[in-house]
């Protein structure tokens, strides 16, 4: 048994997960996975704490936020002190939000102060996905004996569905990006994968048609060593749900998401196996 003061950081009971020099050091890291996302670094050089909000990686200081934290909030309610941070309970997750006398911002990753960069992200996994009755290219999969994904066959189109609650700190004025967490099973490089996103914002009361999606948009996935039965992610340009769809009374997010395998620019003869989709402001 390791003795617990030689533990790597990671693997004890400090409150962070890494230790950076400083800035250059911190920012300059890599091979974060989603599952990572929310952990704490420390950077050395100054002694300020950091959390991670997204694995390319962004960062978001919590040294200042933690000590100025004076009220907790449930909604859009402006708290005694303006001047300070404040924590929105209202939200899911909750989010850390400045309030500069008029207006409410969630705190930019980076960033100090007010603004309208929101850190929220809603980290969907395969056992929320559902498969598609026509679309029935796709099935219930494992990568690498470990971990779960939805399988898309090279041969038939497949489609998984999945949904949200759009949360009261997200902005209905901005597009909600999707990133995917996957892997390519099968050895055939320079190919190519077509992904069809098709996205609705319903509102309660409402009676979507799931023939009529609000958003649809392809993205094409080129094949290579670097992603070929390796942990790979995408952020995708085009299958996103754009701000047109989005008001001030979107109450959930649908999404369908297809390997369009009968597409004749879909040339993989592999299985793309979905591990994870982070949808994020």
């Amino acid at each position: 048994m390791a003795v617990h003061k030689n533990l790597p950081i990671a693997d004890s009971h400090f409150a962070h997960a890494w230790e950076y020099a400083d800035e250059t050091d911190r920012n300059s890291a890599s091979g974060f996975t989603s599952a990572e996302v929310g952990k704490l670094a420390r950077q050395l050089d100054n002694n300020s704490l950091w959390m991670l909000t997204s694995t390319t990686p962004t960062w978001l200081e919590i040294t200042s936020i933690a000590g100025g934290v004076n009220e907790i909030i449930a909604g859009n309610t402006a708290p005694s002190d303006t001047s300070k941070y404040w924590l929105d309970t209202n939200t899911s997750p909750a989010t850390f939000k400045y309030f500069d006398g008029s207006d409410w911002g969630a705190v930019a990753a980076e960033g100090s102060g007010s603004g309208t960069g929101a850190i929220n992200e809603i980290d969907i996994r395969p056992d929320q996905f559902r498969l598609d009755d026509v679309a029935t290219g796709a099935d219930r999969g494992v990568v690498w004996n470990m971990l779960d994904a939805a399988d898309f066959d090279p041969d038939n189109d497949g489609a998984i569905w999945f949904s949200f609650k759009f949360p009261s700190g997200w902005d209905d004025t901005q597009d909600i990006n999707l990133t995917l967490e996957y892997s390519c099973n099968g050895n055939d490089q320079g190919k190519t994968i077509v992904l069809n996103t098709q996205a609705w914002a319903l509102d309660t009361g409402d009676t979507p048609n799931q023939a009529s999606p609000e958003a649809s948009n392809i993205d094409n996935i080129g094949t290579s060593s670097s992603n070929i039965d390796t942990l790979s992610e995408i952020t995708l340009i085009n299958g996103k749900v754009p701000a047109s769809i989005l008001s001030t009374t979107t109450n959930t997010i649908a999404i369908k998401l297809t390997r369009d395998a009968n597409n004749a620019s879909d040339n993989y003869t592999g299985t793309f196996q979905l591990i994870s989709v982070l949808a994020k402001q």
